[in-house]
């Protein structure tokens, strides 16, 4: 269990970190009430009716409304665990986390990232990681297809999915994570062709304590500017983690719901705890 009393500022006893500890902590109580208040919970899809729900909000958001994805589906979702939002029981949000240890299951499919005769997340297809892979002591996730519906994405329910993803990726041991962050969320250019559109970095991820690993690109993968960025143990937001822990405390994390994630479609190859070959 995550000791949320023991992390960042508030242990060291200087009045302006207490102050702001105080200050997050506030804002902490203000997100758990919202969250509780719509009788939120997070867990991952561990049977076929929780991945039919992820899959109907990718077709709603991602590829109906914001034309982001061209399909529902890609081949890293036979090894990806899908985290799914629900208040008062409807399907609201989903997050995908992708193990490294489980990426070697992929190799030789068509649709995924290869360098060297090794599969790689999304996220390679821009960025060199051999710095974080060949050190022994860091275990990688890659997230993606991070996406909540319309009416509730002005409240704390993307923290709230975000802080039950890192709790997903620190049971299996994670030191880092990446994402391919989309540079046009929130521009409101859909006006624009797509190379026009303006790329900026999105403040969403930042907030959760991403940095971009590089400049953002235009990827013909998904038809917009996209951006890789990472956030280390260190570099993780003091909320994210601090949630995390009172999510579980409250219960609104299931705990025992993120236990056993089933795959999409019904293959073979599984979802591990980021097993080594």
């Amino acid at each position: 269990m995550i000791n949320t009393w023991s992390i960042w500022a508030g242990q060291n006893g200087h009045a302006n970190d207490i102050n702001l500890w105080a200050l997050n902590m506030k804002r902490l109580e203000e997100i758990v009430g919202a969250l509780k208040a719509a009788r939120t919970s997070y867990t991952v899809a561990s049977h076929e009716q929780d991945l039919t729900h992820v899959v109907s909000l990718r077709r709603d958001i991602f590829v109906e409304e914001v034309g982001f994805i061209a399909e529902e589906s890609d081949p890293y979702d036979m090894i990806a665990a899908n985290l799914l939002a629900r208040e008062d029981g409807r399907p609201v949000g989903t997050l995908r986390a992708i193990l490294e240890g489980d990426l070697h299951k992929l190799r030789g499919l068509p649709g995924v990232i290869e360098y060297d005769g090794e599969t790689r997340f999304l996220v390679e297809e821009a960025v060199d990681l051999s710095r974080h892979r060949n050190d022994p002591s860091r275990k990688s996730v890659e997230y993606s297809r991070l996406m909540v519906v319309k009416e509730r994405r002005r409240t704390p329910l993307t923290l709230g999915l975000m802080a039950a993803g890192y709790y997903f990726a620190r049971r299996a041991g994670v030191t880092d994570a990446f994402i391919m962050a989309n540079c046009e969320m929130g521009n409101g250019r859909r006006d624009l062709a797509p190379h026009e559109r303006p790329a900026r970095i999105p403040r969403l991820f930042r907030s959760f304590g991403f940095k971009p690993i590089s400049k953002p690109f235009f990827c013909e993968r998904y038809s917009g500017w996209q951006v890789p960025m990472h956030c280390d143990e260190e570099g993780l937001a003091y909320q994210c983690i601090a949630l995390a822990g009172i999510l579980l405390r409250q219960g609104i994390i299931d705990a025992a719901g993120m236990q056993q994630a089933v795959p999409y479609s019904g293959t073979k190859v599984g979802v591990g705890a980021g097993d080594k070959r």
